[in-house]
């Protein structure tokens, strides 16, 4: 499945990076594209192995807002 959240804080490509290397380290996460200018990131999951509100906390626990 693939699913856009909304994200905000991310400021640079270092804050990219950031959320990339987060949401990739996840189980069941087999893409990240995030993107400071537009403040999402594209990710695409099993939903089978990880849920919506999983992600969305590895993305708290590093410092920014899931926005939906």
């Amino acid at each position: 499945m693939e699913k856009v959240f909304g994200i905000e804080g991310m400021m640079c490509n270092g804050c990219e990076n950031r959320v990339n290397r987060a949401v990739l380290a996840l189980d069941g996460v087999s893409d990240c594209k995030a993107d400071a200018k537009e403040n999402h990131a594209t990710i695409v999951f099993d939903s089978n192995k990880i849920s919506e509100d999983q992600i969305k906390e590895a993305i708290e626990e590093i410092g920014y807002d899931v926005i939906v």
